[in-house]
């Protein structure tokens, strides 16, 4: 790869055969074949056409801390986490315009269309505004009607931990971010 294009760094070079892989097993990444079997081929043929970068920061918008997001080109299997800075690169062919998105569990989020440039990096932070909060609660009862207690109740997919039903079968989660 670094033949064809030598200007490309180590990062990219890495980002670039992830991106060209050819996926096996179960669509996407997975424990069994990772994102796939190395598809060298292709992975050349994109070193060629050019490569660069994005990179820049996560932070929230009301008091300018960094969060830990992720930053994906929108409809494209190119995506990156931020580090606990809120600082994120990620490397994608050149000479066209994407549509970043960055976001984080608990905050709206943003997107950002950004035109990548050959063998350079463009920079673009975001600024993510909390989602509003909102109660989601209810009751857990048998088939025949009666509360039952001691019911794990989880929201999958949000870092929320767990409730559990009281006596009456009754759960509250007070803070849930809307869009969840």
């Amino acid at each position: 790869i670094r033949q064809v294009n030598p200007n490309l760094s180590v990062d990219a070079i890495k980002d670039i055969l992830l991106q060209t892989a050819t996926d096996l097993g179960t669509v996407g990444e997975d424990n069994t074949y990772g994102k796939g079997v190395i598809n060298l081929l292709a992975a050349v043929q994109l070193a060629q056409t050019g490569f660069g970068s994005v990179d820049g920061y996560i932070r929230n918008s009301t008091n300018n801390n960094p969060l830990p997001g992720r930053v994906e080109i929108v409809n494209r299997n190119i995506s990156v986490n931020a580090n606990g800075s809120g600082y994120y690169i990620l490397s994608a062919p050149a000479d066209t315009t994407y549509m970043l998105r960055a976001s984080y569990f608990g905050f709206v989020p943003q997107d950002f269309s950004i035109f990548v440039i050959p063998n350079d990096t463009v920079s673009h932070n975001f600024g993510l505004s909390p989602a509003p909060n909102a109660i989601l609660q209810g009751t857990i009862t048998s088939i025949t009607g009666d509360p039952l207690a001691g019911a794990i109740v989880t929201i999958n997919g949000t870092p929320l931990p767990p409730d559990t039903s009281d006596a009456n079968g009754f759960y509250q989660f007070a803070a849930v971010p809307s869009g969840t």
